[in-house]
């Protein structure tokens, strides 16, 4: 506390005590001497005291409240903490892709494909799965992580028939990934 709430919280006291200690004992003041001065004035400047005073305080105390409630209240060591991780979780890509270019007239054609997965924010992603449905002339198919686990591919070859051929590239499936959150194993 500083000196002027101090001081402020001296004077309410005092002015609280004086003003109900005048009417505890006036009755018997009043008897003994009547022709003094009313009890009631001496009651009315203690409350005037402890009102003043009071309001003094308050004006100061905020100050004094608010560095309580900035304060770090640091939990116990020994009291255990639920930390609620998040779970892993699934998630599936559809992939439907043809070739059929054709551009050749006698020459069977093909194209490299690559599908990126960027992970889930707050997930990296740890495996990466392709259920295939339907291939037709799809070829060297494959799957991968990045290092830090941010993405996931996949990689496939789609060849296409030339002109007299006239058959297509097609694959179809889905893209599993598996993600875990940042952090853990």
């Amino acid at each position: 506390m500083n000196d002027i709430s101090m001081l402020s919280a001296a004077v309410a006291i005092l002015g609280a005590v004086l003003g109900v200690g005048v009417f505890l004992v006036s009755p018997s003041f009043i008897k003994s001497n009547p022709d003094r001065l009313k009890i009631g004035n001496y009651a009315s400047i203690g409350f005037v005291l402890a009102f003043i005073a009071l309001s003094v305080t308050s004006y100061f105390a905020p100050p004094l409240v608010q560095s309580v409630k900035n304060d770090v209240i640091v939990p116990l060591s020994n009291v255990p903490v639920p930390i609620r991780v998040p779970a892993p979780q699934e998630r599936t890509q559809p992939i439907d892709e043809t070739y059929s270019s054709n551009s050749d007239l006698w020459n069977k054609t093909a194209r490299d494909y690559i599908r990126r997965f960027p992970a889930t924010p707050g997930y990296r992603i740890k495996e990466i799965k392709f259920e295939l449905e339907k291939f037709v002339h799809a070829e060297d198919i494959r799957t991968g992580v990045n290092r830090d686990g941010t993405e996931a591919y996949l990689l496939f070859r789609l060849t296409a028939g030339s002109q007299s051929d006239r058959h297509i590239g097609q694959i179809r499936g889905r893209a599993i990934l598996i993600e875990v959150p940042i952090g853990s194993p």
